[in-house]
């Protein structure tokens, strides 16, 4: 029987709507003469992937890549989305993508199984970060850890997405998903330099250089370099990264043209991974200190990754335009890396060797046009498309179950297990898996009244083959080829200037999951699971600052392992409301954050068994608090914090085991000026200023803990020539 639910859909959207309404009664004068950015009219030469403006202060885009619907405006779409800019990457020294997207009451990150790889859980289902778009393409990325001095922004688009983006490599991403925007070349040179300092000991520069020349600026040519290492915040762990991009655009009076060619390696030296939770654990143990390192000093992680994405544009004539991309992407991963399972509440544990190669090379496309034409009263904007994905992965591993006893509060370091290779040699992987992606995506957005309501309608055939092998045979193991078409329907009322209410049916397809190491069934791939999504939200513009409210609800096929069988048990049902705030709603002052809330039911368990349970690793309640306030008395400086709240969560699915609610409070500062006139701008910055110890996310694919990072401090210098 599903339980009571703390929250329903229908009695909050009647009070947020209510709540809108007075607030848009109360702003809408002012919005419509001051607040409100001029229209742009878009004339003969558009720069390719143009992007939408951004809200004052710069932090947050007025839009983005909506999928096969391209770039949009928020306020024209039936989705919840939010586009982070290089700027917020820039400002608050962020490394990694999960060190931007915690900006986002939605999404929270922990660590991929077995690896340093990063998930990110967005609306409670994770994304994997071979799972992130780039451009537009999926497969482009690197498996772990992708740089990003080369963005210029992070769009994460909220809920089931399978039509607007079709069905990523792995299948993961029913909650959303993060597309990549690479960085283009302005029409003023760009000379940039940073150097910068983190904990303990991480020294590194950047290079960012920009140039357009030709007639009336045509050709564009945008490079990064990064050069980055040394020893992290956590004892013992080393990170190293050599990442260069290179773009190159070419805009016509009707042909745009654009290739990224990419460039990454990342060694990490001992890095301290998330940990398996034994079944003689019936109390979690507390977090260690946060600068422990539980690995052992022997492990490391290495990733080579290179890609090239080249993408265009031609307008037919003013109400029609084709487009095309494809992209390559390879990675080159080699991991020697220890596991760990705590064993007894007292924090014992036990640790051993696992290594292996994964090679996969990915090949990514799409192609369509888009047209524009009226029938009576009625404005159409159609899409028809064509997605393809195809990925080869090759791999091998040793896995030596002896396992030596230690603890995660004083951990003991151990000799490295020699041993064979169940599989293989590690230095010539065999193949273990073939997926093919295709699909084909029709479209109608219909508009109505100057554009005042709209709806979108649209269907998308895929077709999902995965071919496995058998580590052991190197033999055909399962072969599994499925077609499903997914609909979305949408619709977006626009009842007075600042205000958009939406609502949206949208349904997801993935890739089964493959079963993991431990379990009888090891490397089978379960059937595709197919997510439906309802919506309905409301977003309020006006001009200098905004906020989106959505309430949804996600469910999906649910997997477990019962009697060392991993397969699909019942579904998950995730229930949910968010809120999203951010821009400059006073001079000076900035605001980005919100807060989510979630509840993820179990339903249709074997023999009802987990029925009503809490589905592990969704917290109920995220919470985001961030704010920039410059200082009038010292033009130049800008003074930041931010506060971040994340409830507890489930280790299993049974819902005995939990790690508790956590708080995390940043500051920071920055100070714009000039040297030798120069503008140089000094940022410093200190996240986990308290130096919390704390358990920061569950695997809600595995159920393995991830440790929140120690107090770490950012130090650079960014000078303009």
């Amino acid at each position: 029987m599903r339980k009571n639910r703390s929250f329903t859909v229908k009695p909050i959207v009647a009070l947020v709507t209510l709540s809108l309404y007075g607030a848009v009664a109360q702003a809408e004068e002012k919005a419509a003469d001051t607040d409100r950015l001029p229209e742009i009219s878009v004339k003969a030469k558009v720069p390719l992937g143009a992007l939408p403006g951004t809200y004052a202060g710069g932090q947050i885009a007025r839009g983005g890549r909506i999928g096969v619907l391209g770039n949009q405006d928020f306020m024209d779409v039936p989705f919840n989305m939010t586009s982070y800019t290089a700027k917020v990457i820039e400002d608050q020294q962020a490394r990694t993508i999960a060190d931007v997207l915690i900006n986002d009451p939605s999404v929270r990150m922990g660590q991929s199984f077995g690896t340093a790889a990063q998930t990110f859980v967005i609306r409670g289902y994770p994304v994997l970060a071979e799972d992130l778009a780039f451009n537009g393409l999926y497969g482009i990325t690197p498996r772990q850890l992708p740089a990003i001095e080369g963005v210029e922004r992070l769009e994460v688009i909220k809920g089931a997405n399978a039509f607007l983006n079709g069905v990523s490599p792995s299948g993961s991403g029913i909650g959303g998903t993060v597309n990549i925007v690479p960085k283009r070349a302005a029409d003023a040179p760009l000379t940039r330099a940073t150097i910068d300092y983190g904990s303990n000991g991480q020294v590194g520069g950047h290079a960012d250089l920009g140039r357009r020349f030709g007639p009336d600026n045509q050709f564009g040519i945008r490079l990064n370099a990064v050069q980055r290492g040394g020893s992290t915040a956590i004892h013992g762990e080393d990170s190293r990264l050599t990442y260069g991009t290179l773009g190159l655009d070419f805009t016509g009076e009707k042909l745009r043209l654009s290739a990224d060619l990419s460039y990454q390696k990342q060694t990490v030296t001992q890095p301290r991974l998330a940990v398996n939770v034994g079944a003689g654990v019936t109390n979690m143990p507390h977090a260690p200190d946060s600068k422990v390192n539980y690995s052992q000093p022997w492990t490391s992680t290495s990733i080579e990754s290179t890609s090239a994405v080249f993408r265009g544009e031609y307008d037919f004539s003013t109400n029609a335009m084709g487009y095309a991309a494809i992209g390559f992407g390879h990675n080159n991963e080699m991991n020697d890396l220890s596991a760990l399972t705590i064993s007894a509440n007292n924090g014992s544990a036990s640790t051993s060797r696992f290594a292996n190669p994964y090679d996969v090379s990915t090949a990514s496309s799409e192609a369509g046009v888009n047209f524009r034409f009226e029938t009576g009263p009625v404005k159409h904007k159609v899409n028809v498309g064509t997605a393809t994905t195809q990925s080869n992965a090759r791999s091998n591993f040793i896995f030596l179950g002896i396992a030596t006893p230690t603890s995660i509060y004083d951990p003991v370091d151990v000799a490295k297990p020699a041993g064979a290779s169940f599989t293989g040699s590690l230095n010539d992987p065999e193949i273990i898996n073939r997926v093919r992606n295709r699909s084909y995506a029709v479209s109608d957005t219909l508009s109505f009244l100057d554009d005042k309501i709209s709806i979108t309608l649209g269907l998308r055939r895929q077709s999902i083959q995965v071919i496995n092998y058998s580590y052991f045979t190197g033999a055909e193991s399962d072969d599994s080829d499925k077609s499903v078409t997914t609909p979305v329907y949408g619709v977006v009322i626009k009842p007075w200037k600042p205000l958009s209410l939406y609502a949206n049916h949208i349904e997801g397809l993935s890739q089964g999951a493959v079963a993991p190491l431990g379990t009888t069934n090891f490397g089978t791939v379960l059937s595709p699971s197919r997510s439906k999504q309802n919506e309905i939200g409301a977003k309020v513009d006006f001009g200098s600052y905004g906020a989106g409210l959505a309430v949804f609800e996600i469910e999906r096929p649910s997997t477990t392992t019962e009697g060392g069988i991993f397969a699909n048990n019942g579904e998950q049902l995730n229930t949910g409301v968010e809120f999203n705030a951010y821009g400059e709603p006073v001079a000076g002052w900035r605001v980005l954050g919100g807060a989510a809330f979630t509840d993820a039911e179990l339903t249709k368990t074997e023999n009802g068994t987990n029925d009503g349970k809490t589905s592990f690793g969704v917290p109920k309640n995220q919470y985001n608090l961030g704010t920039e306030y410059d200082v009038a008395e010292l033009p130049g400086l800008t003074l930041t914090g931010r506060w971040i709240r994340t409830g507890s969560q489930y280790v299993n699915q049974t819902n005995t085991l939990s790690i508790p609610s956590w708080d995390r409070f940043d500051l920071g500062a920055r100070y714009a000026t000039k040297l030798s006139n120069y503008d140089v701008k000094f940022r410093a910055n200190v996240e986990n200023l308290f130096d919390k110890d704390y358990w920061a996310a569950v695997s809600p694919t595995f159920g393995q803990v991830t440790m929140g990072a120690p107090r770490t401090f950012r130090l650079s210098a960014t000078f303009d020539f």
